[in-house]
């Protein structure tokens, strides 16, 4: 709760920390990006009796990224992303009739296809699919290999000398369609805030 509060309120104080605007570089851009914050739950959309009950303790994820415009208001965003998903299990009816806690930890690389819509000069939005490929698995954890999806808001800065900065509170379900197929599948829903540097290429 206290991630999804933070979130929110990093959102409102960027937008009004660039209250200015500024002219909107149309270059191409590659960047590196980390989310120091966020959580990451295990959801059902039909929840099941007898099972466990799941509390996020730490999520750490960083990557890079390649933003490409379109025109005026519209990028395409792409990139890897790597996430290490720190996750508390209780069994709901253990062998010595306690609730026990233990690990459930899981990693993840990504491929984000989005597109980013800019207003403003200095705000976006921006939304599309994920490419989930586990690497560790939890055996408390359905496999979230599959195609998730992304959805955000930002904020953005660009420097005179090619630099920009932006933060990018987000929300991710990963394994929408998971591989291989489940009857009841978990997707890990995941909170974050993004942030990111970008070098802009742009036109000599």
């Amino acid at each position: 709760m206290k991630t999804k509060f933070f979130i929110i309120l990093s959102f409102f104080l960027i937008s009004h920390h660039f209250a200015s605007g500024q002219q909107r570089n149309l270059s191409k851009k590659i960047g590196l990006t980390v989310s120091p914050i966020g959580e990451s739950d295990p959801v059902r959309f039909s929840e099941l009796e007898g099972t466990g009950s799941y509390s996020s303790k730490k999520l750490l994820s960083f990557g890079i990224n390649y933003i490409h415009p379109i025109n005026n208001w519209l990028d395409v965003e792409t990139g890897v992303e790597y996430s290490k998903h720190s996750i508390e299990s209780k069994s709901m009816y253990p062998p010595d009739g306690k609730k026990t806690p233990y690990n459930a930890d899981l990693s993840l690389i990504n491929i984000p296809i989005t597109v980013r819509v800019n207003f403003a000069n200095y705000l976006f939005v921006n939304g599309g699919l994920l490419l989930d490929f586990e690497t560790s698995s939890s055996n408390n954890i359905d496999k979230q290999s599959g195609v998730g999806a992304v959805i955000g808001v930002g904020a953005q800065y660009e420097f005179n000398n090619s630099l920009g900065l932006f933060i990018n509170p987000y929300a991710k379900l990963h394994a929408l369609l998971p591989f291989p197929a489940e009857t009841y599948p978990q997707r890990l829903l995941e909170w974050g805030v993004r942030v990111g540097v970008t070098y802009s290429f742009r036109a000599k």
